[in-house]
């Protein structure tokens, strides 16, 4: 089909295809703009913070075998790695959020996901399922190849409940991590104390015998019998072991001690705070002073009546090019 015969066909069905874009897009308005359910996105970005490396470091000048005993103690608590995705999306955190009840516009009321999404059957495994599924497609978490950034965001036909779900995931995801590590270096700090006052009944010991084997052989030290000397010099040199080995655990075990008290496992770069603690019932409220972000995130709205105007036109127009096609093809046979 040449330029001319698409040119002809145009203007011969202008009138057709005219209502025919005009009956699309009219009708994509009034989805996008009345129907369509409207979607309220937020997002948080969060760094995990990470372990103390500091008691690696003060192995630096310790004996050899001290110091691989200490790298190898230490690993332990390194291996346990809180993924930050993995938690959002576990079904820990689908329980504790479909579990809860939070704010929304209106009127600043709480509501559970289940009542608010209209799930509310008779069976209760189905309406939780169905909330659960829908949950976690409105729900996404991406991480960035350069830094150790989490960005979580999730999107509900609510600006304040959106908000208000991702203030709870950030503030669960914290908590978790906060009790788990705890947790862990309570136990380790359980451990160290045990070995550490092994060391210092051996060091006790040790040095008691030390002044003993001084006073027993003082003559043949004095004389600086070689035999005695060389025992006098292993006795020392097991006794600065136990040494090292004793502060080495005393510092250690002062550093769980620091971390089983810690509260904090997440730097914030922004996570919207919808709510605060109330100083009298030391719970938490609404916070009255957080900035709706009344942006709808979805349906794009312009861009679909773009598209329903541009398929729209290019769909009637391949149908008269078949309809022309088609009634040559007759009238030749």
């Amino acid at each position: 089909m040449i330029l001319d015969d698409i040119s002809i066909l145009l203007t011969k069905n202008k009138n057709k295809i005219f209502k025919f874009v005009i009956a699309c897009t009219f009708t994509s308005i009034i989805y996008s703009f009345f129907i369509a359910n409207h979607y309220f996105r937020s997002v948080a970005k969060i760094y995990p913070i990470r372990d103390d490396s500091s008691l690696n470091s003060n192995l630096s000048s310790a004996n050899p075998i001290l110091k691989s005993f200490g790298y190898s103690f230490n690993s332990s608590y390194k291996k346990i790695d809180f993924h930050i995705p993995d938690l959002v999306l576990s079904e820990m955190m689908m329980d504790k959020i479909l579990a809860e009840e939070f704010y929304i516009s209106d009127d600043f009321k709480k509501v559970n996901l289940i009542t608010f999404w209209e799930f509310s059957y008779t069976d209760l495994d189905k309406s939780y399922f169905k909330a659960k599924n829908k949950l976690l497609k409105l729900i996404d978490v991406s991480t960035d190849d350069i830094s150790p950034m989490v960005t979580i965001s999730i999107q509900t036909e609510d600006p304040v409940l959106s908000a208000d779900i991702l203030f709870f995931i950030v503030d669960e995801i914290e908590k978790y991590i906060v009790d788990k590590k705890n947790k862990l270096y309570e136990n380790k700090g359980s451990e160290i104390s045990k070995i550490r006052k092994e060391y210092k009944l051996s060091l006790k010991t040790k040095q008691d015998d030390l002044i003993a084997f001084i006073k027993q052989n003082a003559q043949k030290l004095a004389r600086e019998d070689i035999q005695t000397v060389e025992i006098l010099n292993n006795k020392k040199r097991e006794i600065t072991f136990d040494e090292q080995a004793y502060s080495f655990l005393t510092r250690d075990f002062i550093q769980s001690n620091i971390e089983s008290q810690t509260k904090i496992a997440i730097h914030s770069l922004y996570v919207p705070k919808t709510r605060i603690i109330d100083s009298s019932t030391k719970k938490q409220v609404y916070n009255p002073e957080f900035r709706i972000d009344e942006q709808k995130s979805s349906p794009k709205r312009i861009l679909i009546v773009l598209l329903s105007f541009i398929i729209s036109f290019f769909s009637y127009f391949y149908f008269l090019i078949l309809k022309d096609k088609y009634e040559q093809l007759r009238s030749e046979s």
